[in-house]
């Protein structure tokens, strides 16, 4: 997918910087379930790597269960919960817009969270290709061949987040045509709740937004890959109309 929010969890950009300083574990515990504790900077950004380091400290952990139903078509669900130290704007004030116009300290709460769940599973497997592949690109050829479905839901507090629910789902598949193994193909949509507490400004910017996505994958070669992609957003920023987008990418390994 292209679309940030079908591709990765949109709300979790409130509390990971694009490229901060971290430290991850991880513990399997059976061959089906394992913990992940992280604990990273919640404020470092880009070109201000060293300033104030640590200052705001982020925890996170993540635990999946993985399984597999008749013998071949595995499943996985993950439950995902991030707390970070920094501060964060205050939603609920009625005030907010007004005491930004004015440049004046807005309020904020200490702290904000959310919790993400996300879960898998295949439907079917092609029997005309073999389950090893002789292609070692591993982001060609990760996953065995294959339709499954996916789905993701996260909450974190209305009181200090713009958009505070998110869920997306769809279906995805690749190889599932004879000759095809590389191809990969994809349907889903995803939605953005507003906070309830934006009820209480003067002003409506902001509001749900609805997407729609859908695309295919050509392996031209097991090292390169040609997408074509649609897509339908209603946008959530009450300015800016709905869209309908086109896009093609091409990706190569190398």
């Amino acid at each position: 997918f292209l679309n940030l929010s079908m591709d990765n969890d949109p709300l979790f950009g409130a509390f990971i910087s694009f490229s901060t300083y971290g430290v991850l574990g991880h513990w399997q515990i059976t061959d089906n379930i394992s913990i992940s504790p992280a604990i990273y900077d919640a404020s470092t950004q880009p070109g201000n790597y060293f300033d104030n380091l640590f200052s705001d400290v982020g925890f996170a952990a993540e635990g999946e269960i993985t399984w597999k139903v008749f013998k071949d078509l595995g499943g996985a669900f993950r439950v995902d919960g991030i707390y970070a130290t920094k501060d964060a704007t205050a939603f609920d004030n009625p005030r907010l817009f007004q005491e930004k116009i004015e440049g004046v300290p807005v309020k904020t709460y200490s702290g904000n969270w959310i919790v993400s769940l996300n879960a898998e599973q295949y439907l079917w497997k092609p029997s005309f290709f073999s389950k090893k592949s002789t292609v070692r690109t591993a982001s060609f050829d990760f996953q065995e061949p294959g339709i499954g479905l996916f789905g993701r839901f996260s909450y974190a507090p209305e009181d200090r987040n713009a958009w505070n629910m998110y869920a997306s789902g769809g279906i995805g598949a690749r190889g599932i045509i004879p000759g095809r193994r590389y191809d990969r193909m994809g349907l889903g949509v995803y939605w953005l709740s507003e906070s309830n507490d934006l009820d209480n400004q003067p002003v409506d910017l902001l509001d749900d937004e609805i997407g729609f996505e859908a695309f295919y994958n050509i392996a031209l070669t097991p090292w390169a890959q040609l997408s074509f992609d649609f897509q339908w957003i209603n946008s959530g920023i009450t300015s800016i109309d709905n869209a309908i987008v086109l896009g093609t990418r091409l990706l190569t390994r190398f």
